[in-house]
């Protein structure tokens, strides 16, 4: 079937089409209008979870959290602040091993105050032992909301699953999508699970477990280990997800998207929907006889270290263009994880991070392709120990 509609309605839909059980919610924007739908959907009895306005996010995720403890299937929508806010029980999750999907309508974080897109609310979670989408469009932002709620709960997973999307630019930004009719909502259904099944539910009576103990030093490195290892055995259920969603519905990207690669001496690595920007400059760089591809990472955790070697094997020289300000540190996370994928690989090529469009500024295609130019002579980098700024004024010369 054919949706119009934003990042928000498609994070919801998803939402809806995954049978979910509970959505405890507060409103910020620009994440406000995923809560909005699904409360207007529960009055039509469209949505037929539970839904639950909470006093702040801190709350609003603590009841995602003891929701999921107990055997139900939710999800959760937040951003900037309010995402920071939510640290607390966040954290929690991977521990306790609860599947709670979160949707993130990416946004800066204060100070000063901006409204708009970069992924510096997402990133200090990025080691906390969740699972992570980067979507290029809302059509992404359906497929892989979906298919969260699979990933997440299988047992060999059970954590929660981060499915971000750059705020306006994506979350309010109307395109044409497919969504699943009837049968395919059916179909995905049975393969997700109708409930979500908890291997011990905090209201199992017969099975009691506990929750949230004190553990030790003796006991604390193999709790962590477990969740090490639960990030590790996402990798194929990941890959089953998006193989069973290609194979019935349409096609869908797992962990990498790559355009242009198999000849290029040079890349773009780059996430979310500046994608488009990168692709359109690689398509002018092509036609003036630069063999340059672009290189989208879509799953950053667990992050595609294997397919990220074998996209840039043979490259001469590599830019990462990162959404998040890098403060006395060498790399930015993206950049940090690229760079950390070829280490002590005797191909490893050339790699320079750049820091782009933070606080929803423009990445013009002129841009890229000074990037672009940027790479064709390594030798004028000048051993550069941190990311080159781009378009700030009087800041840094790409």
């Amino acid at each position: 079937m054919v949706q119009p509609g934003d990042g928000n309605l498609m994070a919801a839909m998803a939402t809806v089409h995954a049978n979910t059980g509970v959505v405890a919610g507060f409103q910020i924007t620009p994440s406000t209008q995923f809560f909005e739908h699904i409360c207007e959907w529960k009055r039509t009895g469209f949505f037929k979870g539970v839904v639950r306005t909470m006093n702040g996010e801190d709350d609003a995720f603590t009841a995602s959290w003891q929701a999921s403890k107990c055997g139900v299937r939710t999800a959760n929508s937040s951003c900037s602040q309010g995402l920071l806010y939510a640290s607390q029980p966040i954290m929690c999750l991977s521990g306790d091993r609860c599947p709670v999907v979160i949707f993130v309508a990416n946004r800066a974080i204060s100070v000063p105050v901006n409204i708009h897109a970069d992924h510096s609310d997402i990133m200090p979670f990025r080691d906390s032992g969740g699972i992570m989408f980067f979507a290029k469009n809302a059509q992404e932002v359906y497929d892989l909301g979906l298919l969260s709620f699979k990933i997440g709960e299988d047992p060999r997973v059970q954590t929660w699953v981060g499915n971000n999307y750059d705020g306006f630019e994506i979350s309010h930004t109307t395109s044409i999508n497919k969504i699943l009719n009837e049968a395919g909502v059916e179909k995905i259904r049975d393969y997700i699970g109708l409930h979500y099944k908890r291997p011990h539910s905090m209201l199992d009576m017969e099975h009691p477990t506990s929750s949230g103990a004190l553990v030790l030093p003796n006991y604390q490195m193999e709790m962590k280990y477990a969740v090490m290892q639960a990030m590790l055995n996402s990798n194929e259920v990941i890959t089953e997800a998006t193989n069973f969603w290609s194979e019935n519905f349409w096609p869908v990207h797992s962990f990498i998207e790559a355009y242009e690669l198999e000849d290029a001496e040079y890349a773009v690595v780059v996430m979310g929907s500046r994608f488009g920007t990168v692709k359109e400059a690689v398509k002018i760089a092509r036609r003036a006889g630069k063999k340059v591809g672009a290189l989208r990472i879509v799953c950053f955790r667990p992050f595609p270290v294997e397919k990220v070697r074998e996209s840039l094997f043979g490259k001469k020289a590599v830019a990462v263009l990162d959404r998040m300000g890098a403060y006395g540190s060498p790399m930015a996370p993206l950049c940090e994880s690229v760079v950390g994928s070829l280490i002590n690989d005797d191909r490893m090529p050339r790699v320079r991070g750049f820091v782009d469009s933070l606080g929803g500024r423009i990445l013009a295609v002129e841009q890229v392709l000074e990037i672009i130019q940027s790479l064709e002579h390594p030798e004028k980098w000048n051993k550069a120990i941190r990311p080159t700024w781009v378009g700030v004024r009087g800041g840094d010369t790409i």
